[in-house]
């Protein structure tokens, strides 16, 4: 029974916990990503300055019918989102087949005249390990790190060639399938690299001919599209995104308000037509996501979360579990709840202002779940082992002194 309520027990709970954290198993990471979420909860809303969306909805079908629309149509919609001011059109979607129409030259000769950015998509069902390459440069080795597709659906040639950009779209969900993090760029079989959409229309915006990855010995760093801020990337290439940020949204083209010298990401929100995805605040449609990680990159100040943040977390939460042993069982019960209090909560406003003035990611749930384990069993321990000196006493005493000097001594 001693050993059971002494220091060394919960000295094995802590190794036990600390063991666990290192592991990372699945309701341990998925607790970190909701933390995560949290910490966006209270940030302020705001619109971006950079990107609108142009949602073609239900009314549109039934204006020109089913889609696919013969292209000539969609060449009119972005012919009338330049004259209502955009700096340039983004189409959400992709040309994988020739117009049944046969209306493919109608749209080919706007993307001649005006800078059209198009998608492709990477697929790991498509037999094509080949998508339309464009302009990138790296210091280091990224491959290893990128995330790996063995194929891709890609554009028609013939629009493809006359295309300002051409952009993956990869959305990669979390272990809980929700998208906090998006690529900037991916890898279609062995040898190429492809840019993600959000990298490529960034490109075409201010007329760069490539952007650059960084990539190091522990992964990639930092990427960059001239002109626009660095911006630093988990090893993967991945950036976090700002769910601060809202996007103005518009399904007419006459707007001009809206759209006057706005990068217009034309995308597919009609029913049946959409596949939303899981974002921590609720679905969102892909090509809202995509103008979400251009604001979130354009405005220089990206979340991050450092390659040692897991290390640290580790062995501060080990330490934390050491300081609760040692203190604890020494100071009295009328000063341990205010204590262990003190400590909680400034762990808490650590990772919240590290967050709200740094935009650095450092998770907060385990240490204080972790901690509040460890606090209880030490207050267990601590009553466990008054109960039994009490008993101890009243077996001793109890037989031939009155029951008020046992309780005396108990005291």
């Amino acid at each position: 029974m001693k050993f059971f309520t002494s220091a060394w027990m919960v000295l094995i709970t802590l190794l036990i916990l600390t063991t666990v954290r290192w592991w990372d198993p699945l309701p341990v990471e998925i607790l970190r990503l909701k933390t995560f979420d949290l910490y966006q909860v209270g940030q302020e809303q705001k619109y971006g300055e950079n990107v609108t969306l142009y949602d073609i909805e239900e009314h549109h079908l039934k204006q020109h019918g089913q889609w696919p629309w013969p292209r000539d149509i969609i060449a009119q919609t972005v012919i009338g989102l330049y004259e209502q001011g955009a700096a340039l059109v983004v189409l959400n979607f992709m040309f994988p087949e020739e117009d049944r129409m046969g209306m493919d030259k109608a749209l080919i000769r706007v993307m001649q005249n005006v800078p059209v950015v198009i998608t492709q998509t990477a697929s790991a069902r498509a037999l094509d390990d080949e998508a339309t390459p464009r302009g990138l440069s790296y210091q280091g080795d990224p491959f290893p790190w990128l995330f790996e597709y063995p194929g891709a659906v890609k554009n028609i040639k013939s629009i493809a060639d006359v295309a300002a950009g051409v952009g993956m779209v990869a959305t990669i969900p979390e272990i809980d399938g929700v998208v906090r993090r998006m690529p900037t760029a991916i890898r279609v079989g062995e040898k190429t690299i492809y840019p993600s959409l959000p990298m490529e229309i960034m490109r075409v915006a201010v007329g760069s001919k490539s952007f650059q990855i960084k990539a190091t010995d522990a992964g990639i760093s930092k990427v960059r599209v001239r002109g626009f801020p660095v911006v630093e990337t988990d090893s993967n290439g991945r950036v976090w995104l700002d769910y601060s940020i809202k996007i103005p949204r518009s399904s007419s083209v006459e707007e001009a308000y809206t759209y006057e010298g706005k990068i217009v990401i034309v995308g597919l929100v009609a029913e049946g037509l959409t596949q939303p995805v899981a974002t921590p605040f609720g679905p969102a449609d892909t090509h809202e996501v995509n103008a979400r990680m251009i604001e979130t990159m354009i405005a220089g100040n990206s979340i991050r979360r450092w390659d040692i943040a897991n290390l640290l977390e580790i062995l501060d939460f080990f330490l934390f579990g050491i300081i609760l042993i040692v203190l604890v069982p020494r100071v009295g019960l009328k000063w341990t709840l205010p204590v262990v209090l003190f400590l909680f909560s400034t762990g808490a406003y650590s990772a919240v202002y590290a967050f709200n003035h740094h935009r650095l990611l450092f998770d907060l749930s385990y240490p204080l779940f972790g901690g509040l384990l460890l606090y209880i069993q030490l207050l267990f321990n601590k009553y466990a082992r008054e109960y039994a000196a009490k008993m101890l006493i009243k077996k001793q005493f109890g037989t031939y002194l009155s029951p008020a000097m046992v309780m005396i001594l108990q005291k």
